[in-house]
């Protein structure tokens, strides 16, 4: 095992100790006694992953299943093409990619965990003005964690095209990004659309510098977008079904960086406490729709 694996493991554990991943797996190494800290808090990453599965919604559920999917068939195919190249992914929860400042994730992650959760709390209230301002902190705080995301996907997607790769990619603007992939990988028609589909730069945008609000007389979100600006419109269903699937990107990476960790450090016992859906992962292969 490579130092950054290590000290990935090492910080994994910490951060889980201070209650960083909720509180289940605060307790992970309890119900993993024989096992380092750090495989024990990413094998229970991998199994509250599939337990949440179970209590969802069909939708919600093949989001969920299909970004946990990608993300590790990405990295198994750059990582078969070059494999230092893309090595880093598996550590991209704590560590910059070489050569691209601020790239970890963590950060994002936790903002995007926080205001998922403060979603939820609040989804049931009648507080429609409540609502709608946790609605925004998710989308922003899922687009932000998207934005840093699609730099790694960028690097694994280049690598298995047999493309050259630059760290710069990091530096691009978040709508770069998202056309650079869809470029890469067949757009809406292509196996990975399904991150272009909740991805929204200008949205995103607008949200930032405060050129976002409701009309809750049309059940509209209204925005500011483009050079001249203009006013642009999207249905508020279609807004709240967005913060509702961007909501769930949490978990899905967790459990594929988990899995990741876990079949390329963890002992065979490790290995064998993986679910069998996610081992068989090593074997799906996307295919454009």
């Amino acid at each position: 095992m490579d130092d950054s694996r290590k000290e990935l493991l090492r910080h994994v554990a910490e951060l889980a100790a201070e209650g960083q991943f909720g509180e289940p797996v605060r307790h992970a190494q309890d119900e993993y006694a024989s096992l380092p800290a750090g495989i024990a808090v990413f094998l229970k990453c991998v199994d509250d992953y599939c337990k949440q599965n179970e209590g969802i919604d069909r939708e919600t559920r093949s989001f969920r299943d299909t970004v946990c999917k990608l993300l590790i068939v990405a990295y198994r195919e750059g990582s078969r093409a070059d494999a230092e190249t893309c090595g880093p992914f598996v550590s991209s929860l704590i560590s910059d990619y070489p050569g691209a400042p601020e790239s970890a994730l963590l950060t994002r992650w936790c903002a995007m965990a926080q205001a998922c959760l403060a979603f939820r709390e609040v989804s049931t209230s009648n507080n429609r003005a409540l609502i709608w301002q946790q609605m925004k902190g998710t989308f922003g705080a899922y687009n932000e964690f998207l934005d840093g995301l699609l730099g790694h996907l960028l690097i694994l997607q280049r690598c298995a095209s047999g493309k050259p790769v630059k760290p710069g990619v990091f530096d691009c603007a978040y709508s770069e990004k998202v056309r650079q992939f869809n470029d890469l990988t067949g757009g809406d028609n292509g196996a990975f659309h399904i991150f272009g589909s909740i991805a929204r730069p200008a949205i995103r945008n607008a949200a930032a510098h405060g050129r976002l609000w409701l009309d809750s007389k049309r059940d509209l979100v209204r925005y500011v977008d483009g050079k001249p600006r203009k006013e642009r419109t999207v249905p508020l269903a279609e807004f709240a079904s967005l913060v509702l699937l961007g909501s769930h990107l949490t978990m899905p990476y967790l459990a594929a960086i988990g899995t990741l960790v876990v079949v390329e450090c963890g002992t065979d016992q490790a290995k064998g406490l993986l679910p069998k859906v996610l081992v068989d992962l090593w074997q799906f292969r996307p295919e454009g729709n």
